[in-house]
């Protein structure tokens, strides 16, 4: 993951370029950038520079996507400490202060039907 000129953030990936079509030869290449969502989540991550693990989980190719550049569905794991405030601002993951208090069975659930 890397920022792109115009402030996206694109994903890079080692692709095949043959050499004259015969000699195999790996090159770093864009294969897409990030939704809007995807690239408010990762941004402070890329701005501390942080190490991150990237595992592609879908790419929708330029000649799928009406006109649009290609689009890559990722899952990402680095540090939670600046992954985390964007991810409550979003609501996506629950606020410590407001989940309910830890006790001795608080992770149990009600067995329904039994």
């Amino acid at each position: 993951l890397d920022r792109l000129t115009d402030g996206r953030v694109g994903v890079f990936a080692r692709l095949s370029k043959p050499i004259l079509g015969l000699i195999p030869r790996m090159r770093p290449g864009l294969i897409g950038h990030l939704g809007p969502m995807a690239e408010e989540i990762v941004a402070p991550s890329l701005a501390h520079g942080d190490a991150l693990r990237v595992r592609i989980i879908d790419l929708v190719p330029e000649h799928l996507s009406n006109g649009f550049p290609a689009e890559v569905f990722i899952s990402v794991w680095g540090d939670p400490r600046h992954l985390q405030p964007i991810l409550q601002a979003a609501g996506l993951v629950e606020d410590p202060e407001t989940s309910a208090p830890q006790g001795r069975f608080s992770s149990l659930k009600p067995a329904y039907g039994s």
